[in-house]
């Protein structure tokens, strides 16, 4: 849990969690080490969660990240499914574990259970992520959720 999560627990007594929170919980419970990326975000942007998820253990080195170096949000919500299932196939090729779509503006949620079973590989999109831990959170079982993928079945 953050720092920022704890304190909103203490100050509310509501439990709290974030995308990313949910998905270095996924992370672990997969035993994720190498780990594609595809977000929509500029250069530095990625550089600094390659460099998160490095300090944690995850590898995510050439070949497995692929960002569009977009700025504006309406920009990254018009991004295609053509698009992402594209850069989806090109990080799966460098043997990753898992995939990660991360942005919580992309239109990729929909995608996760196409891109699961094409690449035989999970795919935690980050408005899974965080539905996901919401819902273990305030124990709701979720496992019937059909079409979202594998992380409502198997965590």
């Amino acid at each position: 849990m953050s720092n920022c999560a704890r304190r909103s627990k203490s100050r509310t007594g509501i439990k709290a969690t974030t995308s990313v929170l949910a998905l270095k919980k996924l992370l672990e419970i997969w035993r994720v080490k190498r780990l594609g990326l595809v977000t929509p975000y500029v250069d530095d942007v990625q550089a600094a969660i390659v460099k998160n998820y490095k300090a944690i253990g995850v590898e995510i080195g050439e070949g497995m990240e692929r960002h569009l170096s977009v700025q504006k949000n309406n920009d990254i919500a018009a991004i295609g499914e053509d698009l992402l299932d594209g850069l989806v196939k090109e990080v799966v090729i460098a043997n990753v574990d898992a995939v990660a779509t991360f942005c919580t503006n992309l239109t990729a949620a929909q995608r996760v259970e196409v891109w699961e079973k094409k690449h035989v590989i999970p795919v935690f999109d980050t408005i899974m992520t965080v539905l996901w831990d919401m819902s273990r959170q305030s124990s709701v079982d979720m496992s019937e959720l059909e079409g979202w993928g594998l992380i409502f079945k198997k965590s």
